[in-house]
């Protein structure tokens, strides 16, 4: 598979790098779009009734753990100059100066989008807007998605770029507040749009893709900071002793992070593992990855370019056995597992994405969710990601002009980017 997304690579410039002679108007553009939050499996189902019938088929895209949008747009962009995200989400805790950053209050200033992967793109709607997504759901939502999409198409046919690229977020609020139909009726109106688009200028390439997915369902609050509070620990915004710990608390994901003393994350993570709800919670040490399943431990090394799973008793992976393979063999053996490719993912979690990363990375079970105890005021939680499961990791990636493989990583996804010009 490496093979043949190499040599597509190579051939991309043949496919949209050379003019037509014949052609007297001004040479095909590419439009690039980013819809936030809007799994694979709701864009298949629709191009199967269809919608979108000048895209080709989708290639499932493999977020990192934990599925947010920071760690997966920077490692999607990396090559197109994204810069690491000092958090896993805007709001996060700062190694170096021992406080909480960021949250509502950044959104409102220009800091939101300078000097992050937003800035990469033409259009990107300012974070104010963003923060209103969340006043009304899911109406507050489809709103603001039908006015940003707009500004965006029409700055797209205003400029004279060969490349454009428009990033919409309140999909992904759609899908969290208004569930499936919500999310669908915004993937209909993108198509729609998409076609007057092709109408007007139908040379354009098109090029879609989302950062992660997320999973329908009902949800209940894993409360990880009262947890550990039971078991003796302080939850506060700092770390001031052995016995303190940070719960960072945004959105409503499906994962959760906790900031603890270097020699308390064994601990914590084992003890973390035995709370309901909790998949797993892993942690590195010293070159190996300990993930904790009810008190049992898994480990993922790496040696001689080689990652070694040891299930141990909890085999939380489902992997069943022992095994060691390269990075590219868990990709092909394990792209379509229950976990896509988790243990690459569970190797890496995010390390060259994320600037201030937690000591302890918590998974958690599909029907439950942590986060901002503010938000349930607002929410009817319908959908999430974060965790490690298919659903809330596969987003998707389709092109007008190229039959993209059915799986790709977040670096592959990022390669085809930066070979059309992104």
């Amino acid at each position: 598979m490496r093979n043949t997304f190499v040599a597509l690579l190579l051939l991309l410039p043949l496919l949209f790098g050379l003019p037509d002679r014949d052609r007297t108007s001004r040479p095909a553009r590419t439009l690039i779009v980013c819809l936030d939050g809007i799994n694979f499996s709701d864009f298949e189902d629709l191009q199967a009734r269809g919608h979108f019938p000048y895209l080709q088929r989708p290639s499932r895209l493999i977020a990192p753990f934990p599925s947010l949008t920071n760690p997966a747009m920077v490692e999607i962009l990396q090559g197109s100059g994204a810069p690491s995200s000092p958090g896993y989400e805007d709001s996060y805790f700062d190694l170096a100066s021992n406080k909480m950053r960021g949250g509502v209050l950044k959104r409102i200033g220009p800091g939101f989008v300078k000097g992050s992967f937003r800035e990469l793109f033409d259009h990107h709607p300012p974070g104010f807007a963003s923060s209103l997504e969340y006043l009304l759901p899911p109406h507050s939502c489809e709103g603001i998605f039908q006015a940003d999409l707009e500004a965006g198409l029409k700055a797209f046919r205003k400029s004279k770029s060969r490349v454009y690229r428009i990033y919409i977020g309140p999909t992904d609020c759609a899908a969290h507040t208004g569930g499936l139909n919500s999310a669908r009726g915004l993937l209909e109106e993108m198509d729609q749009e998409l076609q007057r688009t092709r109408q007007r200028e139908p040379d354009t390439h098109i090029v879609l893709f989302s950062d992660h997915g997320n999973a329908y369902g009902a949800y209940r609050r894993v409360d990880l900071g009262k947890f550990l509070k039971r078991h003796g620990y302080r939850v506060r915004g700092r770390i001031t002793g052995p016995d303190s710990a940070v719960v960072p608390r945004f959105g409503l994901i499906g994962a959760a992070l906790v900031f603890v003393h270097d020699d308390r994350r064994f601990e914590v993570a084992q003890k973390l593992s035995f709370l309901e709800g909790v998949h797993f919670a892993a942690t590195r040490d010293e070159g190996v990855v300990r993930i904790y399943r009810e008190g049992h431990e898994a480990q993922i090394s790496r040696a001689s370019g080689m990652l070694r799973y040891q299930p141990g008793e909890a085999d939380p992976l489902l992997l069943d056995r022992p095994r060691a393979l390269t990075p590219e063999g868990w990709f092909s053996h394990t792209r379509d597992h229950r976990y896509p490719d988790p243990v690459n993912r569970l190797w890496e979690m995010s390390e060259d994405a994320v600037t201030n990363r937690a000591q302890v990375l918590v998974g958690l079970e599909r029907g439950y969710y942590a986060g901002s105890p503010a938000l349930d005021f607002f929410v009817e939680l319908r959908a999430t990601h974060g965790s490690l499961d298919a659903e809330q990791s596969l987003g998707f990636m389709a092109s007008s002009a190229v039959d993209l493989p059915a799986y790709l990583q977040t670096r592959q996804a990022g390669e085809f980017l930066s070979a059309i010009g992104f």
